[in-house]
């Protein structure tokens, strides 16, 4: 607004500093009110959340056999792809 000269024109035009102030900082609380929210409510709960999955996938037969940091990938995008273990060497 400052770049265009609108406050400008407001205060020429009578309008006081608290008037434009005010829909300003009711915007900041309700953001401040919606962060904090996510903060104190949300996070905790995507945490137990995220810890529950783990938990329920870790006897999953898909998930035996294959160790931490490690996984199969395709080596070349043919039908008769060779597959290789990533990771870290041991």
């Amino acid at each position: 607004m400052a770049s265009d000269g609108e406050i400008t024109a407001m205060r020429a035009a009578g309008v006081s500093s608290r008037r434009v102030i005010a829909p300003v900082l009711v915007f900041a609380a309700i953001g401040a009110g919606l962060a904090g929210y996510a903060s104190l409510r949300l996070t905790p709960f995507a945490i137990r959340e995220s810890t529950r999955i783990i938990k329920r996938s870790a006897g999953h037969a898909t998930l035996r056999g294959n160790s931490a940091a490690r996984f199969r990938t395709r080596i070349s995008p043919t039908p008769s792809s060779t597959w290789a273990m990533c990771g870290p060497a041991r």
